[in-house]
């Protein structure tokens, strides 16, 4: 298994899901972002009964810094319909709520829409190799590339486009949880804009997954695309794409605090 399939790995024990979050997984206080809402996403696709269905939409909240330590994943079906089931999950640590999740879960519906996307892919030809300006993850899980600045450099323009893929040979097809993960997979683009050191958390992130991950390609390449699109009283709202070639893999939104 690569790092992220080692970190976010699940074991079934009676009626709940437990894994531990590895040493060195920090970004900042807590762990990783992507990690911690991944074991959500994994929770409830391993929950979900019916074959064919999938993480359609995903919607997350973090509650408080998730150390390194073991976790706990409770997932309860909400309602199982003919072609969709709402699903919803909490992780714990310790006895306590310190993220929570739901999920819109569905097979194929026969619309018989083409597919479609109103953004175009991004055109990035070769890029340099950055270099992690913080956060273990950067180096361990993901390669990211990318002419955009680095954060705390003062750069004018909240925005980034560059590539990302997961370090190490993966053992088994993406899911919904590797997806997610790479949608936090880059720092939130605003610290781009300070000349020195400040601290961000998610606090609200929601993600629309618009193919089977299963279907990619295990050693894909993905490019992002990631804008900060407005803040006030010290919340920012970003919108990422993440793309595979021209396909429109996932979109995201998240809602972020300035710490400090």
């Amino acid at each position: 298994m690569n790092p992220f399939e080692r970190a976010s790995h699940l074991e079934r024990v009676d009626d709940a899901l437990h894994g531990v979050v590895p040493p060195g997984w920090a970004t900042g206080r807590g762990a990783f972002g992507g990690l911690v809402l991944g074991y959500l996403v994994k929770g409830m696709e391993l929950h979900e009964a019916l074959p064919g269905r999938r993480v359609r939409t995903f919607t997350g909240d973090v509650l408080s810094a998730v150390l390194p330590g073991p976790v706990v994943v409770r997932v309860r079906t909400l309602r199982q319909g003919k072609h969709q089931s709402n699903v919803q999950a909490i992780l714990e640590q310790e006895g306590q709520i310190v993220a929570t999740g739901s999920a819109v879960m569905s097979g194929t519906r026969p619309s018989g829409m083409e597919p479609f996307a109103q953004m175009t892919a991004p055109d990035l030809g070769e890029l340099p190799v950055m270099l992690a300006p913080a956060g273990p993850h950067f180096d361990e899980l993901y390669e990211l590339r990318s002419h955009c600045h680095v954060p705390f450099t003062r750069a004018g323009d909240p925005s980034i486009e560059g590539t990302l893929a997961e370090r190490g040979e993966r053992s088994a097809p993406f899911d919904a949880a590797a997806i997610t993960a790479l949608l936090d997979g880059w720092w939130p683009v605003l610290l781009q804009t300070f000349d020195q050191h400040r601290t961000m958390a998610t606090v609200a992130f929601t993600a629309e997954y618009l193919l089977d991950p299963a279907s990619l390609p295990r050693d894909a390449r993905f490019a992002m695309r990631a804008r900060a699109v407005a803040g006030r009283e010290g919340f920012v709202v970003e919108l990422r794409e993440l793309w595979c070639g021209v396909e429109l893999v996932a979109l995201n939104q998240q809602t972020m605090a300035l710490l400090r």
